[in-house]
């Protein structure tokens, strides 16, 4: 059975992102757009040469969508990003009870944290799972180091819930 092909155009994405009227495809993509514009500075980019998709998709290319969807200047989402860092403290955060899951073919996990930063700081790399596998529904066919971290996300997060139980001003 074919498939339709999908119009995919520039302009056509562009005036997508413009559009604030609710729609069942794309949900969340103006969102994830603004706040990448706005704070993280997450963009899918294709510059180097052995990359295999669209030598189009550049860093200026992707600032530039924040510019003409939102009016962000290239400077204001640096200084955004920065900012963000800093009062986060970019991969190293300012706070305790942190999960970090990321599953190792997500191409996400490598800006993520993927080492122990302290006992309550933890990083959990699901080994053949992608970006927020854990968050799915359980299934039989999970694989076993996608319920492996479930148990662990469980365990932490109610460990950590029963000690805010016990002293709420520890939170």
């Amino acid at each position: 059975m074919a498939l339709p092909c999908v119009e995919n155009s520039r302009q056509r994405t562009l005036a997508e992102l413009r559009s604030a009227n609710l729609t069942l495809s794309g949900v969340g993509e103006r969102q994830w757009y603004f706040q990448t514009c706005t704070e993280f500075g997450y963009y899918q980019t294709c510059e180097d040469v052995t990359c295999p998709f669209s030598q189009l998709l550049t860093l200026s290319a992707q600032l530039d969508v924040c510019s003409q969807v939102f009016g962000i200047s290239p400077e204001h989402v640096r200084e955004a990003v920065t900012f963000t860092n800093e009062y986060y403290g970019a991969d190293h955060p300012k706070a305790s009870r942190i999960l970090f899951v990321n599953g190792d073919i997500d191409p996400w996990h490598a800006l993520s944290v993927l080492k122990n930063q302290s006992r309550s700081e933890l990083a959990i790399l699901i080994n053949g799972t992608s970006h927020c596998a854990n968050m799915n529904p359980s299934r039989p066919s999970d694989p076993l180091p996608l319920v492996s971290a479930r148990q662990r996300i469980d365990y932490h997060i109610g460990d950590w819930l029963s000690l805010a139980r016990k002293a709420p001003s520890a939170l």
